[in-house]
């Protein structure tokens, strides 16, 4: 599946970057916070799509 070869691809170079920055390369925007940034972004969608199959449940048992 392409987006799945896309996804492993970013996460690698993603990898990389954090590795460069824990060796003591600097960026503009630390690494390590664009990174928490993505966990915690996908949490909030991961809760957010569990609040949505949770409501799309209890419509579907009501009928």
């Amino acid at each position: 599946m392409e987006a799945e070869h896309e996804f492993v691809a970013a996460h690698k170079i993603q990898t990389a970057l954090i590795q460069q920055e824990v060796n003591g390369e600097k960026f503009d925007i630390p690494m390590l916070l664009i990174h928490a940034h993505d966990h915690m972004m996908t949490s909030m969608t991961t809760k957010d799509l569990a609040k949505e199959i949770v409501e799309l449940h209890k419509k579907t048992q009501k009928n």
